[in-house]
């Protein structure tokens, strides 16, 4: 852009080697190949809780441009975890994020994450550390997920992350020679792969790691089933009443003070 009206004319001086500054752009290949390898590792070092992570509580937009929408916020009100009958220690370790400093300011957005906690409570599976002292609140040992545990192993192959059973390994590398592996054993140490049966092994080829959202959050939209215009509808400004609403609140003040002093003056003259 040309220099305009009258100002010192620019001189600049090139002095320092610009071109060894130039930060150049080439690795996007590799940095796409690099994240989606950490999307995977990461997938692998939580197996089998979901890959979106901890369960997030629904927050309204804030400004007046966005609060029509709802969004995912940071963590869970003390009042949501007690309405839900949960413990604030024990929900990040079930995979419910917390935070104390967030306050409800309707009753509508308590319930519906309180509704929200319910329901990932009714859906939630809890692996006991160890399968022979399960806790109160842990699932039951003799499901499939708790086989599942044990005797699974957690593969990638083309983008998506599959959860087959160990026993199966062999065979499945054989067809898909470039699936990159890595197991995942909750039980800490316990392998227990050679006394998983042909039939437990048939049933876990259908579990899978959850990849999306944990309990998607859906916008609430309102059908307007399209209708005649009234006319009462067409003799009424909605903008002229809402000026009227805000001048009647910003002179509400002053007319109560006029009002005062008129009905004083008129206490006066009937002396």
């Amino acid at each position: 852009m040309a220099p305009k009206h009258n100002n010192m004319i620019h001189n600049n001086h090139f002095h320092k080697q610009w071109q060894n500054y130039v930060r150049t752009w080439f690795d996007q290949p590799g940095r796409k190949k690099r994240r989606r390898v950490a999307r995977v590792k990461r997938a692998l070092q939580i197996a089998p809780r979901p890959v979106a992570g901890a369960l997030r509580p629904i927050v309204r937009c804030p400004t007046f441009k966005y609060n029509t929408k709802v969004r995912a916020g940071r963590g869970f009100t003390l009042e949501e975890l007690k309405a839900a009958g949960i413990s604030r220690k024990v929900a990040p370790t079930i995979g419910i994020s917390v935070d104390h400093r967030r306050k409800n300011r309707s009753a509508e957005s308590l319930q519906a994450n309180v509704q929200r906690l319910k329901e990932y409570k009714s859906k939630l599976i809890v692996f006991p550390r160890k399968a022979s002292k399960p806790k109160q609140g842990d699932s039951e040992v003799t499901n499939e997920t708790h086989m599942m545990s044990l005797f699974c192993a957690v593969l990638l192959y083309n983008e998506a992350v599959l959860v087959v059973p160990k026993g199966q390994l062999s065979s499945l590398c054989i067809f898909y020679p470039d699936v990159s592996m890595g197991f995942y054993n909750a039980y800490f140490g316990i392998d227990l792969r050679d006394k998983c049966s042909d039939e437990r092994a048939a049933e876990l080829s259908n579990a899978v790691q959850l990849q999306g959202a944990v309990i998607a959050i859906q916008q609430s939209r309102l059908p307007v089933k399209a209708r005649k215009i009234t006319d009462e509808e067409k003799n009424t400004s909605v903008f002229c009443s809402m000026r009227i609403a805000r001048a009647n609140a910003r002179l509400i003040g002053i007319r109560e003070k006029r009002a005062r002093e008129k009905a004083e003056q008129d206490a006066m003259k009937k002396k």
